[in-house]
């Protein structure tokens, strides 16, 4: 009886140390995993803020379309007489696109002048001028007298706006009927309406002037003078002089009747 009481003893004290060994064997000490690189938060680009009429602070949003959204970034008048103004080119979705640069040697005034004047068009605008049906940039640097204007044209194999210098010669540009028209007026005395043709490969060519001017006598009379100008591939081939109102030509009509509209009030 006593030898199986020991035994059973023995056995409870056996298993009683098997549980503490169990108890206080170390855990497998875990291998570590290499921390996952946190992928960089890709930072929206922030559209500049329009400016509102009581603080003129560039950059301010000058022109959008469907597409695009073109603010001014800068206007500076520098020391030859020449006025740079740099535009910065948003898709909708707040992208910057491009950034653009244009250099004019003519002084306009501040660009900030058509909120002020009524009846002046913003000095950006997005219209097709090469007739492709897609919106190009029309900088205005100065409208007061006969204009100096300078135009970004959407390249579609480049993807990009590119700057066509031929456009500066065309004075208060209008697209209308695959024609950019144009007029200037020198003085009570001339008044000069153009229109140009559009190439890719030669830009901007001459199609057809006409000068009006009053010609006064020394009794004071005057005379009307209408001269038209021909040209071919951007050279003059015929002139043309008369008396006669050419401005009511089946050629000018239209576009005269524009401007007596529109610029001329």
């Amino acid at each position: 009886m006593k030898k199986a009481w020991k035994w059973a003893s023995f056995s409870l004290l056996l298993l009683a140390l098997t549980a503490c060994q169990r108890k206080a064997a170390p855990s497998p000490v875990p291998t570590p995993s290499a921390s996952p690189t946190p992928n960089p938060t890709a930072e929206p680009t922030l559209l500049p803020t329009e400016s509102p009429e009581t603080d003129r602070t560039l950059p301010a949003l000058f022109a959008e379309n469907e597409r695009w959204m073109v603010y001014l970034d800068d206007w500076v008048t520098t020391e030859t007489d020449s006025s740079v103004m740099d535009l910065s080119v948003y898709e909708k979705d707040g992208t910057l696109y491009q950034k653009l640069r244009s250099l004019s040697h003519y002084t306009g005034p501040h660009p900030w002048r058509y909120l002020d004047y009524e009846r002046v068009e913003p000095p950006v605008l997005l219209t097709d001028l090469n007739f492709d049906g897609i919106d190009d940039i029309r900088v205005d640097y100065e409208t007061i007298r006969c204009g100096a204007f300078a135009a970004f044209l959407w390249n579609e194999e480049e993807q990009r706006f590119i700057e066509e210098p031929t456009f500066s010669q065309i004075k208060r540009p209008y697209p209308m009927d695959d024609i950019i028209w144009g007029c200037c007026s020198t003085g009570a005395s001339n008044t000069n309406f153009s229109a140009y043709t559009y190439t890719q490969e030669a830009g901007y060519q001459p199609l057809r002037h006409l000068s009006v001017d009053f010609i006064y006598s020394a009794e004071g009379e005057y005379q009307i003078i209408y001269t038209e100008y021909y040209y071919e591939n951007g050279e003059l081939t015929k002139t043309v002089e008369t008396d006669e109102d050419l401005t009511k030509s089946n050629f000018w009509w239209d576009y005269v009747e524009y401007t007596n509209q529109n610029i001329w009030g």
